[in-house]
């Protein structure tokens, strides 16, 4: 036992760093505080209609209205009930709130870093480079949560890879399942797809060496492990990567039958759209001098510089609002909240271990790294960007290329501790003076020359770099942002910019020159055995820390924690949408009624927002009721048109609105966007039931205008028409009226075949009851007509019912439901019911059970054969 507790001992002191220096970033959190997460903040709207579902029925739709008049929730705020991986996902998320983010990636990078044989003191420090990472805090700050989870749950990940193709099966089977299958669950498909362009690279590496080294056999073995726990992860997770597949066929990443424009794309994104975050060439410079570009798009500068005083001597009162807004980032990015600064130290060990490490690890570690600031560059390196584009499957499926990045985030501090590892395990410092374990090289002076040369060379390369652009930066770059122009227009001092420019890249020019220094010079210390081995090790990890905390802190400070009720958390309903809802509530008088019904479940779910507290409804709760109850009880979509509607989310956080915000809209709702609802064709606002505008008053202010033009849920038109084609169907919506005709593409011909409507005025068509995942019309009509739904045409999906008979429906007016409807009385029915949803429920609940008994199996054998010896013995 004591041999046990001796080597659990330093895992417990690292775990013990961990989790205190997780506190002391994440202490607002822990005083009941939240970080003001711009995407949390849109998630909020775009998720309130399904939790507002969640509470009525205690069930996640798989629909919501709330966004682009409908959308597949599977991206929104969907549950996967059957993968029973998810208990361990949620355990994982409680604690320190995003701080656990933070801690799962220390974590996991200190045991890739062990599984690599590394001390588990240089395993913590190379915890602290990755986790303690610019970029970390800066999306943790935006709200980029499920990319943060990825990245975090990487390194174990990649561990259990390494134990695999190193042969220890075991270990290696049970990590890269458990951890491939959370990964999935993170669902940042993006991240996940980079992560296996690296793990590819590595494979390949593996596989050529298995091949000279004649162990092809134990390769395949790894592979196939590999494979298998793959396998069973994506199974796990079957259900959300499916459907995702499904809706991207749909979605603005799929691919469009329009050919109104020049440049049609086929499939995935526009190539233009996909590049505009493409990364400056000199912008990469970032990776070792933090603010090099001049940080995020709006930073403030403070009060000592020259900006301040010139806009205090022109308007003392604005002049500190105005700094904290200084448009000092000059890259090529449209916009950026921050650089992917790694650290200027382990830049400097990452280029030290190019010299010094030998074997495949390093050439997996910079090649990747290699690789992936080269296609950061995108546009401004078009060659390789377009080849992968063009080629590399599913690449062009993703946005911002620049995210790239995080695969050197990931190799660099990786190759940079490995580097460390090899530096203090081929010296050491016995008695007097150091000695060295390898062999002398040809020409060699001094007892360290192979260690000494990767040291000098790697201080010359990176500290030389950093020099030269603090002599000679100011004339070699122009300092000119996207938007200076903008600026200029608005009399801001584009000179006084550029000047702030500079000197924020001098300065931290000396910052990560001195880090650098002060780096170098302790290992050279050691060298020369005036340093000890763990002094050396301590220092080292304390200036790394030093160097990443403070600069993330910039991002990520206590000043970006709010409490849940402040109001740059909250989301209350101002004048425009409290006028909605009272004259609703004048339509239809069971709003409030309905509203207290709602009030106890609506009480249970706001308790789990204060676990332990005593939680009562308050009056801001009361009006949020009605808002619920006026969701489920009316069928209206609302038109705001005061902010960037197709960008925002606060509308959906009320009501059924037009706009949205979403990564990956409706590709046909994205083209009606673009020809038709931004052009303010009215008829298609009507088409689309916009019963409500939100528009800006006599005092500027927002306001609610009633749309009398709105066409309603559902109606019965005078007539149809058959188009040729997707181009001739959404130009036709160009000057119609949608109470008269309906425009459907000739696919549909046969359906509408000996169809003759004959409208008549006495013909009803009303919605009885709304519900995200079934609605319930009854018509009335003499003869035979054709039915227009406000409500989007999705086939993979949404079935028509009439008199509780299934019927086919069609496509009208480029994104609505049609329906032909017989003579008499009848109940028509819409529901949604994803076959392959619930198809893939039942294999993904079958392969989580699968993995979890093999690796708890695993575990408990593991367990047998390390402590049962023991005990035998």
């Amino acid at each position: 036992m004591t041999v046990r507790i001796k080597n659990i001992f330093p895992h417990l002191i690292a775990l013990s760093v961990f989790i205190i220096l997780t506190a002391v970033q994440y202490y607002p959190v822990l005083q009941g505080k939240v970080i003001r997460q711009n995407d949390v903040l849109n998630y909020r709207g775009t998720a309130k209609e399904s939790e507002d579902y969640f509470v009525r029925t205690g069930k996640w739709p798989l629909w919501t209205n709330s966004m682009f008049c409908g959308m597949p929730a599977y991206q929104v705020a969907a549950r996967y009930p059957s993968n029973l991986l998810q208990y361990i996902y949620r355990t994982l998320t409680r604690g320190f709130g995003v701080g656990n983010f933070t801690l799962i990636a220390l974590i996991g990078f200190y045991v890739l870093l062990l599984s690599f044989n590394v001390h588990w003191l240089l395993s913590m420090g190379g915890a602290i480079a990755y986790a303690f990472s610019a970029y970390f805090f800066i999306i943790i700050q935006v709200g980029h949560n499920s990319k943060t989870m990825a990245l975090a749950l990487l390194p174990m990940v990649v561990a259990g890879v390494i134990h695999l193709y190193n042969n220890r099966y075991l270990t290696g089977a049970i990590l890269t399942g458990i951890f491939m299958g959370l990964l999935f669950i993170a669902n940042h498909i993006q991240m996940t797809y980079y992560m296996f362009m690296c793990l590819g690279i590595f494979i390949s590496i593996k596989f050529i060496l298995s091949l000279k080294e004649n162990r092809i056999l134990k390769f395949f073995k790894s592979s196939y492990l590999f494979l298998f726990m793959i396998i069973l992860a994506l199974l796990s997770s079957i259900t959300l990567l499916w459907m995702t597949y499904e809706y991207g066929k749909h979605s603005t990443r799929g691919e469009s039958e329009l050919t109104l424009k020049n440049n049609v794309k086929t499939t995935g994104l526009d190539k233009d759209y996909a590049l505009r975050w493409s990364y400056g060439i000199s912008e990469t410079l970032n990776l070792l001098i933090p603010d090099f570009s001049g940080g995020k798009s709006e930073y403030d500068i403070g009060t000592k510089t020259g900006l301040y005083k010139y806009f205090y001597n022109a308007n003392r009162n604005t002049a500190r609002q105005l700094v904290k807004k200084t448009p000092t980032y000059w890259g090529t990015q449209p916009f950026t909240d921050g650089p992917f600064y790694l650290g200027s130290i382990t830049c400097f060990l990452f280029i030290m271990g190019i010299f010094m490490v030998k074997g495949p690890f390093k050439w997996w570690l910079a090649g990747s790294a290699l690789l992936a600031i080269l296609l950061s560059w995108g546009k401004n390196f078009s060659f390789l960007s377009d080849l992968f584009f063009d080629y590399v499957p599913f690449y062009n499926k993703f946005r911002a290329v620049s995210s790239i990045l995080v695969i050197a985030m990931f190799a660099v501090p990786l190759l940079a501790f490995l580097c460390l590892s090899e530096f203090f395990a081929v010296t050491r410092s016995p008695g007097k003076g150091a000695v060295t374990n390898r062999k002398k090289e040809k020409g060699d002076t001094g007892k360290f020359a192979p260690v000494k040369k990767a040291l000098l060379y790697a201080f010359l390369i990176t500290g030389g770099i950093i020099l030269f652009i603090l002599v000679f930066g100011k004339g070699l770059f122009d300092f000119t942002g996207l938007r200076d122009e903008e600026y200029r227009s608005k009399q801001w001092p584009i000179d006084l910019i550029k000047a702030e420019r500079i000197s924020m890249m001098r300065s931290d020019c000396g910052r990560s020159l001195l880090f650098i220094a002060l780096a170098a010079a302790a290992l050279y210390a050691f060298l020369k055995n005036r340093l000890k081995k763990e002094i050396a090790l301590i220092g080292i990890i304390g200036l790394v820390l030093i160097d990443q905390w403070s600069a993330g802190r910039r991002y990520l400070n206590s000043d970006n924690f709010v409490r849940t009720g402040d109001k740059e958390y909250s989301i209350k309903p101002a004048h425009a949408e409290l006028q909605i809802l009272n004259q609703e509530i004048l339509y239809n008088s069971r709003i409030p009624h309905f509203a207290r019904t709602l009030a106890p479940n609506y009480l249970e779910w706001k308790k789990t927002d204060y676990p332990g507290q005593d939680v009562k409804l308050n009056e801001d709760d009361s009006v949020m009721l009605r808002f619920m109850a006026m969701g489920k009880l009316t069928d209206f979509r609302v038109l705001n048109v005061t902010t960037q509607t197709f960008s925002e989310s606060r509308t959906s956080y009320f009501f059924k609105s037009l706009g949205g915000y979403h990564g990956a809209k409706l590709e046909r709702y994205q083209e009606l966007i673009e020809y038709q609802i931004s052009k303010n064709n009215s008829a298609v606002w009507n088409m689309l039931n916009a019963k409500y505008f939100i528009a800006k008053g006599a005092d500027n202010n927002p306001v609610a205008q009633l749309n009398q033009g709105a066409m309603g849920p559902a109606w019965f038109v005078m007539n149809y028409r058959i188009v040729a084609n997707a181009d001739s169907e959404l130009t036709a919506l160009n000057t119609f009226n949608p109470a008269v005709t309906a425009f459907a593409d000739q696919r549909f011909t046969k359906y509408l075949e000996e169809l003759s409507v004959q409208y008549d005025p006495e013909n009803t068509l009303v919605l009885n009851d709304y519900d995200l995942e079934r609605l319930q019309y009854t018509s009335r009509a003499k003869t035979e007509q054709l039915a227009v739904f406000s409500e989007i045409y999705y086939d993979d999906g949404w079935n028509a019912y009439l008199d509780g008979n299934p019927v086919p429906h069609i496509r009208v007016n480029y994104v609505l439901r049609g329906l032909r409807v017989p003579a008499g009385e009848h109940k028509i029915e819409f529901r949604f019911e994803p076959a392959n949803y619930y198809r893939c429920e039942k294999i993904s609940f079958t392969s989580s059970l699968t993995l979890l008994v093999i690796c708890l199996g695993g575990i408990a054998v593991h367990i047998n054969r390390t402590y049962g010896r023991t005990s035998n013995h």
